[in-house]
């Protein structure tokens, strides 16, 4: 089609990336590293994931999706999970260097349970604000992340995923099955990508045979690392074949164009209302892949022609009761009641709580449904999945969820539902019920 990437920036924050690999050395307009003294030869993910989107062929190196994209890359994470996690104030810097350029950032890491404090994971959402509207010129940086590699760990407990500009990217292998080491669950999937054996470039250094993943400067990769770089450079693609799309549209676009057809195992899939496009059309949602397997063809066609959405609304629903006690092993109701929203297509529900306990918390200390104003209920997250450090006294708590993704309206009664799983003495205050849309 003629689509390259050409002129288009994207960030790669990740580990180490070889600079002088043959494949990527002319495509990397800006690098900064975070570790100093670390060995590039062993940090072979983010030469990988970088091969991914925008790699330039050679006669025996693979291309990348975008392989005219300009990368700036962000050497910040370390390998193996070894290492602390970067200071959270650099972390944010990071997220928004050069960010008047940046068409899309691609971050094949997750938060780390334990690592930061909520309130600090919180602090990158002002990162994620300021990118989604002073990004690309003002029209938006889209966020790709990888959701992850454990399955039992839900999506949705993690506050990085409840801002509504994150896109996150689950994995399936070849046949179109979730993986259990490539995908988590959870109602804060966006789209798929595939993640078993993808061929991308690896590090290599002739005077270190064992230097990168294999030996050479190739390697087969896997896992939500794979899957999200393959969504990015596909946005890459889409923002040059129409440079004014916002970061709301390009989202809007990957629901639209992804399928859940010749997938398989992706459990029940959920009607969550009619397309923005064509209204008789419904989007069909999976916990475990989102709205389906990305397609670049059929994106880059309707990005061709997409009208821009309106402004973004968000409308909040305060609970008005100053505090609520949680009990033990019981459900605790909060009807939360919209009515006049000027909101008729809904795209993205977020919860807002102040969490107050009686002790540090390092999973999500109850369970969490949502009952919609159809009576619908949703089990949005279960307690004792890895969560992060919550601290003692008041805490902010927000997360996020895609499965009311449609033309309607959020007018009715919706219902909280809190079961409280553990002995602490904790109580919740301050709960929102936003809903963002157009």
């Amino acid at each position: 089609m003629g689509y390259t990437g050409k002129g288009i920036h994207v960030a790669i924050l990740d580990s180490q990336i070889d600079k002088e690999h043959p494949s990527l050395s002319k495509r990397l307009s800006r690098y900064k590293t975070y570790h100093q003294g670390v060995d590039v030869c062993i940090q072979g993910h983010g030469t990988a994931v970088a091969g991914i989107v925008g790699a330039l062929p050679t006669d025996t190196l693979p291309v990348g999706i975008a392989p005219n994209a300009v990368m700036d890359a962000h050497a910040m994470i370390m390998e193996g999970g070894s290492g602390l996690p970067i200071d959270i104030s650099k972390l944010t810097n990071i997220l928004t260097d050069n960010i008047i350029n940046i068409a899309v950032s691609n971050n094949s890491w997750t938060y780390t349970a334990g690592g930061y404090y909520l309130e600090q994971v919180l602090a990158l959402h002002q990162a994620f604000d300021k990118g989604s509207t002073q990004g690309f010129n003002g029209k938006g940086t889209s966020y790709v992340f990888a959701s992850g590699n454990a399955p039992f760990y839900n999506l949705a407990s993690e506050p990085i995923f409840g801002h509504h500009a994150i896109i996150a990217v689950a994995g399936v292998d070849k046949s179109g099955k979730p993986k259990a080491f490539a995908s988590k669950y959870g109602w804060a999937h966006w789209v798929s990508g595939f993640s078993n054996d993808i061929f991308t470039s690896d590090r290599s250094d002739l005077s270190h045979k064992t230097c990168g993943y294999a030996k050479g400067q190739t390697d087969m990769f896997a896992g939500t690392s794979a899957a999200a770089p393959m969504i990015t450079g596909i946005i890459a693609l889409m923002r040059q074949a129409n440079p004014n799309l916002g970061y709301r549209d390009v989202k809007l676009i990957l629901a639209e164009s992804a399928s859940t057809q010749n997938l398989i195992d992706i459990g029940s899939l959920i009607n969550t209302g009619p397309k923005i496009s064509n209204t008789s059309s419904k989007y069909l949602y999976s916990n475990l892949v989102g709205f389906g397997l990305v397609d670049a063809e059929k994106a880059i066609n309707l990005a061709k022609q997409w009208q821009n959405v309106p402004q973004l609304i968000i409308e909040a629903s305060h609970y008005s009761e100053s505090s609520v006690q949680l009990i033990p092993n019981k459900v605790t109701d909060i009807d939360m009641v919209v009515s006049g929203s000027r909101i008729s297509f809904v795209e993205f529900v977020q919860i807002n709580m102040d969490f107050i306990s009686d002790k540090d918390n390092f999973v999500a200390p109850f369970d969490l449904s949502l009952v919609d104003p159809n009576g619908i209920e949703r089990n949005l997250f279960l307690e004792n999945r890895l969560f992060g450090k919550i601290n003692q006294g008041k805490t902010k708590y927000k997360t996020g969820y895609n499965l009311f993704l449609g033309k309607h309206s959020p007018n009715g009664r919706w219902k909280l539902k809190l079961k409280k799983t553990s002995s602490n003495k904790d109580r919740i205050e301050n709960i929102h019920l936003v809903i963002y849309g157009h």
